[in-house]
């Protein structure tokens, strides 16, 4: 039974890792067999003493019941539970995850390599797609035309079906979610060290900077920057850091995106009335989260399900609109702080610095890059609102927790027991 057990826990989280970049619901019923599989483990007064000394079990239900705690006062209920809903897996995942039997280092690194595997079958799909849909005409998802135009006017239209928008559309996902599982599964395979490391390093890389999310291309600069003063290292940090730059004189759209794009109207304080640039839209939307934070109620905020009515009646109050009529903030702290306030920052902060500190007590220097650069990508997305980041970061505390369980956590650090 115990065999059987193990075995369907291996692949049903396999499952959802496979699941994760291209489908949210086959992900969840995946993960929903993976718990119950865990579930059939037995020994819960076992589990209910580890959920009180691990904190990687309860930190993100906790998070979960003040968002559950924020419907009470929120204006727009409906809105609110589908929120909630949203982040089911935040109760769900570290209280089976974190608690289960501990996964062995060999099925740690199978859920990694799976990953790995799914990911470099995603960018085939891309490349697939982008091969089967290009035509004569350019494909335009990356601001207006006239700025690119004038620099690129000679430019083949075919780099819109293999940059950004055009290209992750393949497997129907975000390129800065792609990107950032990307950027992970260069981590894994710097972290498992085999003969395959440096060409995926340099394939994934290369498909980072096509996607041409900013925010990421500058994670990745910053972590080969990191590398260059590793005396083992320091070669790869220059080789990668050369890749990346003959892919931006290569492409134009990736080139126009990451350095030329920046243009001082973009960045108008207080924003025009109208944006239609990626970065003034983003600029925009900042400015009226600020304002969204000066008039919701700055401890417990306004509500869960009432950020977007907020920020569409301060867009409308000010006359900021922008051309995607988003009302995102595209800010995860300062989302949560309009949601629910200080209450909600403080524990958002916690929810990231837990595991950090876990994590660097430990040497565990590869996933304390990973873990920054979701929280660096937070600051120009929310990425804690949409189903692509939520899964990611919750199995990522989750695992962290159940490779956590065997540790004494105390003032004097972390050791194991």
């Amino acid at each position: 039974m115990n065999n059987f057990i193990s075995k369907g826990r291996l692949i049903t989280l396999g499952l959802a890792v496979i699941f994760m970049p291209f489908s949210v619901k086959l992900c969840h019923w995946s993960l929903l067999l993976f718990m119950i599989t865990c579930l059939l483990e037995g020994n819960f007064a076992e589990k209910g003493k580890l959920f009180v000394q691990n904190p990687l079990a309860w930190i993100l239900p906790a998070f979960f019941l003040l968002h559950l705690t924020g419907v009470l006062y929120s204006g727009n209920t409906s809105n609110a539970w589908a929120n909630i809903d949203k982040k089911i897996a935040f109760l769900i995942a570290p209280l089976i995850i974190v608690t289960a039997n501990p996964f062995t280092k060999k099925e740690l690194q199978q859920l990694a390599w799976i990953f790995v595997a799914t990911c470099f079958a995603g960018t085939i799909i891309c490349y697939a797609n982008a091969i089967s849909t290009s035509g004569g005409q350019a494909l335009w998802n990356f601001g207006p035309q006239q700025p690119y135009m004038e620099l690129h006017p000679g430019a083949s239209p075919l780099w819109t079906y293999f940059s950004y928008m055009g290209l992750a559309s393949g497997i129907g996902i975000h390129p800065t979610y792609f990107a950032l599982y990307l950027y992970v599964c260069i981590l894994i395979v710097m972290r498992l060290n085999n003969r395959m490391t440096l060409p995926l390093i340099a394939y994934f890389l290369i498909f980072i900077v096509l996607l041409s999310s900013r925010i990421v291309v500058l994670v990745s600069i910053f972590t080969l920057i990191i590398a260059l003063a590793n005396k083992k290292s320091w070669m790869i940090g220059v080789g990668a850091l050369t890749l990346i730059a003959v892919i931006l004189f290569i492409n134009p759209v990736a080139r126009y995106r990451n350095t030329q794009e920046y243009r001082e109207q973009n960045f108008n304080w207080p924003p025009a009335a109208f944006s239609d640039n990626p970065i003034s839209i983003r600029t925009s939307l900042w400015w009226l989260s600020l304002n969204a934070v000066r008039e919701v109620n700055p401890l417990i905020g306004s509500g869960t399900g009432d950020v977007n009515d907020t920020m569409v009646a301060l867009a409308d109050k000010y006359d900021v609109h922008n051309v995607l009529n988003t009302s995102d903030p595209h800010n995860q702290y300062l989302h949560t702080f309009i949601a629910l306030g200080a209450l909600g920052l403080a524990m958002l902060l916690a929810v990231f610095m837990v595991p950090l500190r876990l994590l660097f007590r430990q040497r565990e220097f590869l996933a304390c890059m990973g873990l920054i650069s979701f929280m660096c990508v937070c600051m120009t997305e929310s990425a804690l609102e949409l189903q692509k980041g939520i899964i990611l970061f919750t199995l990522f505390v989750s695992l962290t927790g159940n490779v956590a369980r065997e540790w004494r956590f105390s003032t004097q650090g972390l050791k194991y027991a």
